[in-house]
């Protein structure tokens, strides 16, 4: 299983959206692409990890030495199914690993909650979209042609012109509450393999501390067929909390709640 989902891990790295100049989108998603929130590291958080729906939900502190410490909260250890002691594997092998190159290609999801630059979506939008329409929440949909997929994979033209992209701005707040990738109908990438569903999301909301907006989720799944192999793989991992407190004073102040909704 674990290289079942190595590959869409390493797409969740690649999603740390890191603005260009490009031609001007309509002035509420191109002022939402531009904005610079401030860049912070968070002393800790809470996410859940599910991996083709077997969950496990952990935190992460930030110790003062700059380590990375995990903890299991649900389901406990002793408790763990064999996909999910899998899942917490991919999670803390950083751990092992440290000394390595923090590169996609590792296969770690690695989720930047800090200051969001979306220069790799802006690249995906290209310079053109359109408002496609507006949500009862009052949030603008704009629908474009994705012309690359986010962080720069490289990916076959026949699966860019079989997908769709929307991108939604907060008119209010000028920020970005999410965008998603997706296919209308089946389609081939290459003569071998046959996509027959096909999403990739990630989700923001507005971080107060940050003055932006942060990561809040993000989703991937996938299902066709390959050398007449069928297959099925799907991801999510949802930032549950966060709490900016510096990680010099975290093993004194850090309590349950987070400062970040």
């Amino acid at each position: 299983m674990f290289a079942r989902y190595a590959v869409m891990t390493g797409l969740a790295a690649a999603m740390c959206l890191a603005a260009s100049a490009h031609a001007q989108l309509p002035p509420p998603l191109e002022a939402a692409l531009s904005g610079s929130p401030d860049q912070r590291d968070p002393a800790r958080m809470t996410l859940r990890w599910t991996v083709e729906g077997q969950s496990l939900t952990f935190e992460m502190q930030l110790a003062e030495d700059g380590e990375r410490v995990y903890e299991l909260i649900e389901p406990d250890e002793a408790a763990l199914s064999e996909s999910q002691r899998e899942i917490w594997a991919s999670v803390t092998r950083e751990r092992r690993d440290d000394a390595e190159p923090q590169t996609g290609s590792q296969g770690r999801a690695s989720v930047n909650v800090g200051s969001v630059d979306f220069s790799a979506l802006r690249d995906t939008v290209g310079g053109s979209a359109t408002l496609d329409r507006t949500g009862l929440d009052g949030t603008l949909v704009y629908s474009f042609a994705p012309r690359a997929m986010p962080g720069g994979n490289e990916s076959p033209e026949a699966m860019l012109r079989a997908l769709r992209g929307e991108v939604t701005v907060d008119p209010e707040r000028g920020e970005l509450t999410g965008f998603r990738l997706f296919s209308a109908d089946s389609f081939k990438p290459s003569i071998a393999a046959r996509i027959e569903r096909f999403l990739l999301r990630q989700d923001f909301v507005h971080d107060p501390v940050l003055g932006g907006p942060r990561f809040s989720a993000m989703e991937m799944d996938i299902a066709g067929s390959a050398a007449f192999r069928r297959f099925e793989q799907s991801l999510q991992i949802e930032l549950l909390s966060v709490d900016w407190r510096e990680a010099a004073g975290a093993a004194e102040t850090l309590g349950p709640a987070a400062d970040s909704p």
